[in-house]
């Protein structure tokens, strides 16, 4: 219950901090929140297909919850972006499967994105493996299942980086130390897991890493295009 959900100390040295915005308040909205929620689970319809080409106005889905917009394809990846309306949502699981059409109408593939332990104002892009063969790209289904209140233990927010977030569950930090490089040295209490959020200038997702116990992470991926921020968020079960 709310009770068992523990105040977060934390502390930053050496390194400087956006917003050290540590939850309590937040952790009591959400949930009050979460028990209002008519639906737990949420599964969509399919949306339009359109052609399998650069389009950044095209309306892929577009539900009370979620828009689904643009397609930018790259040589063997590309990109779609999603602006989840309702922003006191955290996801446990998110998940958008897009289906390809190639002649005929046929299916030739179908792709999916998952994120876990995400914060709903910060998803943002979405990246896919191009389908040979498509013509037409369409949503084909978004699912997530929303967060329990009693399984999330702490949220560090919107640290500037490089950043060493220290509580009661974990000592991490997170550096940049060069192009296209993300360095993250965390000790995670045993028994919890820490999922890292990487943030641009406007708090949207880039990629995400998780860890638990003692972790040496180096990723090597568009990491640094604008990333400035990052958020982590504390849940039970982990090493």
């Amino acid at each position: 219950m709310l009770a068992a959900v523990l105040t977060v100390l934390g502390y930053c040295y050496g390194y400087r901090v956006s917003d050290t915005n540590y939850f309590q308040d937040e952790v009591t909205d959400y949930y009050r929140y979460y028990n209002e929620q008519p639906k737990k689970y949420y599964h969509s319809q399919q949306g339009a297909a359109y052609p399998f080409a650069y389009n950044e106005k095209c309306s892929l889905y577009e539900d009370g919850l979620f828009e689904v917009y643009g397609i930018f394809p790259r040589i063997t990846r590309f990109s779609i972006f999603v602006d989840c309306k309702d922003k006191q949502m955290i996801f446990q699981d998110f998940e958008i499967i897009l289906v390809f059409y190639g002649e005929d109408n046929r299916v030739v593939g179908k792709e999916s994105s998952t994120l876990h332990n995400v914060k709903a104002d910060e998803i943002h892009e979405l990246k896919f493996k191009c389908v040979e063969g498509a013509q037409y790209v369409a949503v084909y289904d978004i699912s997530y299942a929303l967060m329990d209140p009693d399984s999330l233990l702490a949220v560090y927010s919107a640290y500037e980086l490089p950043a060493r977030i220290k509580g009661e569950y974990c000592d991490v930090t997170i550096t940049a130390p060069g192009s296209n490089c993300v360095a993250v040295t965390g000790d995670v209490k045993q028994g919890y897991s820490a999922t890292i959020s990487l943030l641009n200038r406007h708090y949207k997702e880039l990629e995400q890493i998780s860890i638990s116990g003692k972790s040496t992470v180096n990723l090597r991926r568009y990491t640094d295009y604008g990333l400035k921020y990052c958020t982590v968020l504390i849940t039970q079960g982990g090493g």
